[in-house]
């Protein structure tokens, strides 16, 4: 992706923190956070020599970028750090090293202890975060062990053992940290009444302590102990940063899918979240097919079962905002109205409204585009439906053609075609484009379907004639179509000697180079492909014994001549 076919995407990336995606034709490149979005994405793309080499490389692979809002820059780092190591981008290496980011646990003992972990382990103990700062992890366990009076020890304070004088007490009791559970100095209730006040902290009752910790701060300052009081005041700070529980990482949560979906028009729109083990390992958007004018709840069931095949999602619980009459089978579907999972569905639905602006956007803007083509090329219709060709070979050989077709500004990739070409003049262009040409229109014709509001040639006067050749033979002459010559991004017109010049900065010539750029693109990966096909049969056809044919199923079936 260059910097021009970048600024038709940058005005539809949102403006808020987030986690963005970098595609190659469907292929995942790479996965990263920003607090804004628009503004991260677009330092790729401005002042590029700057970069390094890897990253010039990545951008030049790029095809797709796609992001998902959150509400936070922690939630952002969380969700990367998911993506990551669930997707396994190609490009990312920074957060493959398998580390988790820090929870704080309340074991599941007698009289419990509060530690620092990474990996959730299912033995009952508590867990709160994940932290995205090691450092606001270590002063949140400072600040318990500072304010409670709990145990640091790993001894087992089982009833036997206290009773059996098995421990001693230790320097954290001779310094207040500590009343001394281990001989029985302190009792569990009065113990586990300091746990319960350490968890309402953890989860999120944090008003009062800190309303607790600027009394202390004022009174130790009144009292001129300012060392006290800066320490006092860095916990506050602290405190004020700690958000309690994210919802892009959740232990207590699970797995589940949640899902979204709206309907405007005859246009369905839905959003997925997969969670595993409490952590998003996925969200995407996608548009569902309009049948019939059926009820939105039976669109979610045919979105949900959709999603559940093509990304092999099989929970037990589904969230979303409808309860359809006829659940999946197996499964629980939950409208949650409050808490973690009700925060859950929220982001999702959050989400799928962020797409749906975005796509209004898209549609906005090609419609300015299509409006400004009509006007440069004078021609008589809105060009909503263009079809472009280019040729592509060798000196000759492996000749192959492409099509590529855009509605309403839009690519239409399922209605790309390729096309070998069949006149074995080997490098002549005019009778490529020729054939290419006619045998599209002829099909068209022959099947009744839609034609173009306009056609772009990629290539000067030459091609271009050879292109109206074929729409003379099938008639077609008033199709509006048009060569777009690459030395100068001159456009060629039917009947005219000289070349009309749009605007460098015309929207509607960045559209043209940007359909042309992608015919060329096309036409060179399928004759890169053809190139490495020919020439493996070539070398299989010199065994003894196998034909072309039989070279043909050879290939089709193993690929490559090693496998073979």
């Amino acid at each position: 992706m260059n910097v021009s076919e970048f600024e038709n995407v940058r005005k539809n990336i949102p403006s808020k923190p987030g986690v963005y995606q970098f595609f190659q034709n469907k292929s995942l490149l790479y996965v990263g956070k920003a607090i804004n979005l628009r503004k991260r994405v677009s330092s790729y793309f401005q002042n590029s020599r700057n970069h390094h080499s890897r990253v010039i490389l990545m951008l030049n692979k790029v095809t797709e970028i796609t992001f998902t809002v959150v509400h936070t820059e922690e939630d952002a780092l969380l969700l990367e750090n998911n993506l990551i190591k669930s997707l396994n981008p190609r490009y990312n290496i920074i957060l493959k090293d398998g580390k988790s980011y820090p929870f704080l646990c309340i074991k599941n003992e007698a009289f419990p202890r509060v530690l620092i972990i990474r990996r959730l382990i299912k033995d009952g103990s508590s867990y709160y975060g994940p932290y995205t700062s090691a450092s606001l992890t270590n002063s949140l366990l400072a600040f318990i062990t500072n304010t409670y009076q709990i145990r640091t020890c790993s001894f087992n304070l089982s009833e036997s053992n206290i009773e059996n004088n098995k421990f001693k007490v230790c320097l954290d009791y001779h310094i207040g940290k500590c009343l001394g559970p281990c001989e029985g100095l302190q009792n569990e209730k009065h113990y586990n009444q300091q746990i319960t006040e350490i968890k309402g902290i953890l989860s999120g009752k944090t008003k009062d302590v800190i309303k607790s910790l600027e009394n202390q701060m004022k009174t130790a300052a009144d009292n001129f102990r300012f060392e006290e009081a800066q320490t006092l005041k860095q916990r506050v700070i602290q405190l004020n940063k700690y958000q309690a529980k994210s919802t892009i990482v959740n232990p207590d949560i699970g797995d589940l899918e949640v899902y979204s979906i709206i309907k405007i028009d005859r246009n369905i729109y839905m959003n997925f979240i997969k969670v595993i083990n409490g952590s998003i390992t996925l969200s995407v958007n996608f548009k569902l097919k309009y049948f019939f004018d059926e009820t939105l709840e039976t669109y979610l069931i045919k979105g949900i079962e959709q999603a559940r095949n093509k990304y092999l999602s099989e929970s037990s619980l589904i969230l979303t905002h409808l309860k359809p009459q006829k659940p999946i089978a197996n499964t629980k579907m939950l409208i949650p109205k409050r808490g973690d999972k009700k925060k859950l569905l929220d982001l999702s639905y959050y989400n799928l409204k962020e797409h749906i602006k975005s796509i209004n956007q898209k549609q906005k803007e090609s419609n300015g585009i299509m409006i400004q083509l009509k006007k440069d090329l004078n021609i008589d219709v809105i060009p909503n439906h263009i079809e472009c060709f280019d040729i592509s070979h060798n000196q000759g050989e492996n000749v192959v053609g492409s099509l590529v077709v855009y509605k309403k500004g839009l690519p239409v990739k399922k209605e790309y075609r390729h096309f070998n070409i069949t006149h074995g003049l080997g490098n002549n262009d005019y009778e490529s484009m020729k054939e290419v040409v006619f045998r599209r229109f002829s099909k068209v014709l022959s099947q009744k379907e839609p034609l173009a509001d306009l056609v772009i040639i990629d290539g000067g006067k030459p091609q271009l004639n050879a292109a109206l050749n074929s729409l003379k033979l099938l008639k077609l002459e008033q199709l509006n179509i048009f060569g777009l010559a690459k030395k100068l991004e001159s456009i060629i017109v039917p009947g005219k000697k000289d070349a009309v010049m749009i605007s460098k900065r015309s929207i509607s010539l960045r559209f043209l180079q940007k359909v042309r750029n992608e015919a060329h693109r096309f036409a060179i990966d399928f004759h890169r492909k053809q190139s490495r096909t020919n020439m493996l049969t070539t070398e299989i056809n010199t065994i003894s014994g196998i034909g072309s044919k039989t070279a043909d199923k050879l290939m089709k079936k193993f690929k490559t001549v090693e496998k073979i």
